[in-house]
């Protein structure tokens, strides 16, 4: 399913179906909601089918932040739009605000491509939770969610793009300011040859530097001779990858069997669709999270 182009509005919008997935609101209700109140209004297709523009999916997702804080629907329906913007402003500050409603604010930032929105809920997510915790919280499901979206064609690749490069951008600048001791121990990370997309290891750099590892970065697309070398001049103590497509299964193999003859933990997370045969080597573990990624560290740190 692709987005849709309404070439007489020039704007891009979306069917209920997306709409549905995006905000979480079930598409019962959104029919519901536009039979009984005025708030939403889709277009129809030359074929009767719900068309809803941008600036309709991002009112829908306030309604979703309200409505999920015990607004009424006929209350929502009542207020204008700046009025329900400056409700959900209101509701994001409060410190018990649920993670749900952060990621659909991130959510609104990356279908409008809002980036004053985004350093606006990025900022007030930092301050609020601490970066670690953001991460780990908020912005490791957000694009979890992203990249489903992404992969049945939910949101268009600009979109995705357009966020990944921003959160990209706050954890770089954020890993330059991490002091680790030069005697720390050392960790590999790196994506193998034929894998680019670099935003879950750049997510995992930060989380590892912030609980005192060393790392070695070596980026995406990485040759094996390239990681055997690197392992053995740092003399590291364990090695991290991320894998978001299958991996060749010769690659696979040579990586674990490099593990086990350097006798270091290599630690790989991804979909675990795209890694095979990884009970057979001692030293491979897969990561299912950044909270058992951090835990792994914490416990191979304090291993003498």
């Amino acid at each position: 399913m692709s987005i849709f182009i309404n070439k007489s509005f020039d704007v891009a919008t979306y069917s209920m179906q997306q709409v549905e997935s995006l905000t979480g609101i079930s598409a019962h209700s959104l029919r519901k909601w536009e039979s009984r109140y005025s708030f939403i209004s889709p277009k129809r297709s030359n074929t009767n089918i719900r068309l809803y523009s941008d600036e309709q999916l991002q009112l829908l997702l306030n309604v979703s932040i309200l409505s999920r804080n015990g607004f009424r629907i006929s209350q929502i329906d009542a207020m204008k739009t700046s009025e329900i913007s400056l409700q959900v402003e209101k509701l994001m500050e409060k410190d018990e605000q649920d993670h749900q409603d952060e990621i659909a604010s991130l959510t609104i930032a990356m279908t409008a491509m809002d980036e004053d929105a985004f350093d606006k809920t990025f900022t007030r997510l930092s301050n609020k939770h601490g970066l670690l915790e953001t991460i780990i919280s908020v912005i490791y499901p957000f694009l979890n969610r992203v990249g489903l979206l992404w992969g049945i064609n939910r949101i268009v690749p600009a979109q995705e793009h357009f966020i990944t490069n921003l959160i990209r951008q706050k954890i770089i600048v954020s890993i330059d300011k991490i002091s680790v001791n030069k005697n720390a121990k050392c960790l590999i990370m790196f994506l193998p040859e034929g894998e680019n997309h670099e935003i879950g290891l750049i997510l995992a750099h930060y989380i590892a530097k912030s609980v005192g590892w060393r790392v070695i970065y070596l980026g995406q697309n990485v040759p094996y001779s390239n990681i055997r070398e690197a392992i053995q001049i740092t003399k590291a103590s364990m090695m991290f990858s991320v894998s978001t497509i299958p991996l060749n299964e010769k690659r696979q193999t040579e990586l674990y069997e490099l593990a086990e003859n350097l006798n270091i933990d290599f630690m790989i997370s991804g979909s675990k669709l795209n890694i095979s045969n990884i009970n057979k080597y001692s030293q491979v573990h897969y990561v299912m999270s950044p909270d058992e990624f951090i835990k792994l560290l914490e416990v191979a740190r304090s291993n003498p």
